[in-house]
């Protein structure tokens, strides 16, 4: 899959984590998603045009117990806006 940013907003800091759980909402605009090397609770944005693709590394990464790279707005953002899987790129 492509690199190439897929939320708004380009990201300013990556960080390698392992999915320690994905936590859908369904009365929400976003999903929660926790992984294992942070007690922060991120958000990925439903209403991004790669949500599904995302949301599809993540719980793939989650399964296969290997790590992802994603993309943050900020050092102390919450906001997922990008998602590599591992050895893309």
């Amino acid at each position: 899959m492509s690199d190439e940013h897929q939320g708004e907003g380009a990201p300013r800091y990556r960080r390698r984590m392992r999915v320690a759980a994905l936590r859908q909402r369904e009365e929400c605009c976003y999903d929660e998603v926790v992984f294992l090397e942070s007690a922060r609770l991120y958000r990925l944005m439903k209403q991004y045009p790669a949500y599904r693709s995302m949301l599809q590394k993540l719980r793939k990464a989650q399964l296969d117990a290997i790590p992802v790279t994603i993309g943050l707005e900020s050092v102390e953002g919450d906001i997922i806006v990008e998602v590599r899987e591992e050895g893309s790129g």
